[in-house]
């Protein structure tokens, strides 16, 4: 499904600001201001994060993804400021990506999952 992009003036007053470690506190403060924003038909997430607990980034995200599959005719929109390191790129990927935004200089870093290579000798 392809969406129109917003325009500037859609991000000026964001239903959900959260900004800090990504904790079970910023889940807290997420959970609350995302359940205030029952009515919006934009509901725009504004975090600023450098990292935490990616598990809880994960329960944000999935609070996102279930909202999008269960109410189709609202928009879950990211929109990442200044710094989105670590767990917030974990959150940010539940947004579908044309509901992905970064202000004018946002930094991201996303980590590289590496796996050891165990050989089996038979």
């Amino acid at each position: 499904m392809q969406l129109e992009r917003l325009p500037s003036i859609a991000f000026k007053s964001p239903a959900i600001a959260l900004s800090g470690v990504v904790d079970y506190e910023m889940y807290t403060k997420f959970r609350t201001q995302f359940d205030n924003a029952s009515e919006e038909k934009i509901v725009v997430t504004e975090p600023s994060t450098l990292g935490g607990d990616p598990e809880v980034a994960r329960m944000m995200g999935e609070d996102i993804r279930f909202a999008s599959e269960m109410e189709p005719h609202r928009r879950f929109v990211f929109l990442g400021k200044a710094a989105i390191y670590s767990a917030g790129t974990t959150f940010m990927s539940f947004f579908a990506r044309q509901n992905r935004y970064l202000a004018r200089g946002t930094r991201l870093m996303i980590h590289e999952r590496k796996l050891s290579k165990k050989l089996v000798v038979l």
